[in-house]
């Protein structure tokens, strides 16, 4: 009877953990559909922020810097400076300064440098994904209006 007792407890626990918050919607549609066909301030911010996070996240700061043009690099600098996450924005922002004033192709040392700082800064930003989500999910609670509703 206790195995099962504690068996239901942890089932239960299980479901609570991947049960979904009013946010993941929200967040989902912003990583995969950009914010969605309707998107608000917020959808944008956010789409914006986790297309640099996500490359920045699988191979570096600096080959997600030189994976995006111009425009998208400024708009998921605006993303992070939205979101309240200031440090990951001046991070980018270094990063951007640093490439355009290097020769990446012609010194490899100093492009080695520079991923490795780039990455350093980035990851005290953004230590974790859930430094984002938590971001994410308190600026949700206080201006869910500047995301498109659900559904």
């Amino acid at each position: 009877m206790e195995g099962t007792r504690h068996g239901l407890e942890t089932c239960e626990a299980l479901r609570r953990m991947y049960e979904l918050t009013v946010a993941d919607p929200v967040w989902n549609r912003a990583a995969m559909e950009a914010g969605g066909p309707e998107a608000r301030e917020g959808d944008l911010a956010l789409a914006a922020l986790l297309s640099i996070h996500s490359l920045a996240t699988n191979g570096g700061l600096l080959h997600s810097v030189e994976s995006h043009d111009s425009r998208a690099i400024e708009r998921g600098t605006e993303g992070f400076r939205y979101f309240g996450l200031l440090d990951a924005a001046e991070a980018v922002g270094w990063v951007v300064n640093r490439v355009a004033a290097t020769d990446l192709d012609a010194d490899t040392d100093a492009a080695e440098q520079l991923e490795s700082e780039a990455d350093l800064r980035y990851g005290q930003a953004v230590p974790t994904d859930s430094t984002l989500v938590t971001r994410f999910e308190e600026i949700f609670a206080e201006r869910s209006e500047a995301f498109a509703p659900l559904g």
